[in-house]
């Protein structure tokens, strides 16, 4: 793997100034085979022009298409690539420039896994570190789905994937705008083992708080893409796993009305101990819940 091509997809759309901090991470790495296909989702704050200056770089190519969203731009820039491993990076985030260096020589370490995925770090708008992120001990490796369906611990950005894995498998599915890495993942665990890289080497940009309208929008696509996945891979987990997965959402989508100050409705309060009686934090939902009915 150490002398891999590998090709970076970056999808954009109206993020001109962060794009160059991304496109400079990516260009600047100390593993120099690359190319960098970024792929412009229908910008109209003058990208293109933007980039001018980049071109110069062999490395580099530019493609438009009208805006159809990053999956379908994702799936724009495999399709582009000649590399034989493909690596995703989102436009307003940036690596380490020693991300493929080291990614690289873990892989030659550990030939068995098929994936390999890192952790990374948040930084606001100015690269300033917020917070470190999750501990890099304390994510799966080998056969992750029965991990991955409950808690999504695969950060896209951090990943090298084989390309081949896309020819076997299909790209991301176009019709997501949100939550498309968690599905294709998903789908790809059903076939492939996956080696956590215990390193932090992506930099991801949060740009204020988000809003809970938001946060319940992306609950609601991952509750969908967990549904489909199950008619599609019936028997890729068990019951109660996907049972304990469709818990959690239901859970976290509870608690998403505690924190705004309103309460979830009692219906999806009680699905979520059914789905996962084991989960202490449902119970407590259940006492708040009937505790905030007999007051009003």
């Amino acid at each position: 793997m150490n002398c891999a091509l590998v090709s970076v997809i970056i999808p954009t759309f109206n993020r001109k100034e962060l794009l160059t901090r991304a496109v400079v991470s990516v260009l600047g790495q100390t593993y120099e085979n690359l190319e960098l296909i970024v792929v412009d989702d229908g910008s109209t704050d003058g990208t293109e022009e933007h980039l001018s200056s980049f071109k110069a770089d062999g490395r580099f190519h530019y493609h438009y298409q009208e805006n159809s969203g990053q999956s379908v731009a994702r799936n724009l820039g495999i399709s582009q690539a000649t590399g034989e491993i493909i690596a995703f990076l989102d436009s307003d985030n940036f690596w380490h420039k020693d991300k493929l260096k080291l990614q690289l020589a873990f892989w030659s370490r550990n030939k068995a896994f098929d994936i390999i995925y890192s952790e990374g770090m948040t930084v606001d708008l100015a690269g300033k570190v917020i917070s470190e992120g999750a501990p890099v001990t304390n994510r799966p490796s080998g056969s992750i789905l029965k991990t991955l369906i409950t808690w999504n611990c695969v950060t896209n950005n951090t990943v090298l994937v084989p390309r081949r894995c896309f020819a076997e498998m299909g790209g991301f599915d176009d019709s997501l705008r949100i939550a498309e890495d968690f599905d294709l993942w998903l789908r790809f665990a059903t076939r492939y083992t996956f080696g956590f890289h215990p390193e932090k080497v992506v930099y991801y940009c949060v740009e204020g708080e988000r809003l809970s309208a938001q946060e319940e929008r992306n609950i609601d696509v991952n509750i969908e893409i967990i549904e489909n996945f199950r008619k599609a891979f019936p028997e890729a987990v068990s019951a109660w796993t996907f049972r304990k997965a469709m818990g959690n959402l239901i859970r976290w989508k509870n608690d998403t009305h505690w924190k705004r100050g309103s309460r979830p409705e009692m219906k999806a309060v009680l699905q979520s101990v059914v789905y996962n009686p084991s989960d202490q934090r449902v119970w407590r939902h259940l006492v708040k819940s009937i505790l905030a009915l007999a007051r009003s």
